[in-house]
């Protein structure tokens, strides 16, 4: 069975946009060479709230992809980036990558909060997808190879 990894995030300030996209795209580029890595896209709204959808051949791809390179060294910055973090690890069915829409709606029903220095009063309810926008697709990841 793969895995369905769904991320949101809203940045605290538009100062922190260019080194969160920098990070976001070589992080995406880690992801498309990781090993298990089957697809997704990466996706934002308004205002500056970035979103990550991808599916991983299993648990242990997505762990490693996370815990290693570009990813591992950009993850303590977001607690300071971020008024707004929330994940959803989703066990899932074949290799689909659902839309915006129904990623939205399976964070909100299984996602969790993430910790962030200065949250909105959204994250301090435990709401993981406030806004109920769905993010608009920018960058459609497929593995490298």
């Amino acid at each position: 069975m793969a895995l369905l990894s769904v991320t949101r995030v809203q940045l605290h300030k538009a100062r922190f946009a260019v080194p969160f996209v920098r990070y976001a795209l070589a992080s995406a580029r880690q992801a498309r060479q990781s090993d298990g890595f089957i697809g997704g896209y990466l996706a934002n709204g308004w205002p500056l709230t970035f979103w990550t959808v991808t599916v991983w051949r299993d648990r242990d791809a997505m762990q490693a992809y996370r815990g290693s390179g570009t990813h591992r060294e950009a993850m303590p910055s977001l607690a300071g980036w971020c008024c707004e973090a929330a994940l959803a690890s989703i066990d899932h069915e074949g290799d689909t990558v659902p839309e915006p829409a129904e990623a939205g709606a399976l964070l909100r029903q299984h996602g969790r909060t993430s910790r962030v220095l200065n949250p909105s009063p959204a994250h301090l309810a435990g709401e993981t997808w406030p806004d109920g926008k769905p993010g608009v697709p920018g960058l459609r990841l497929r593995p490298a190879g």
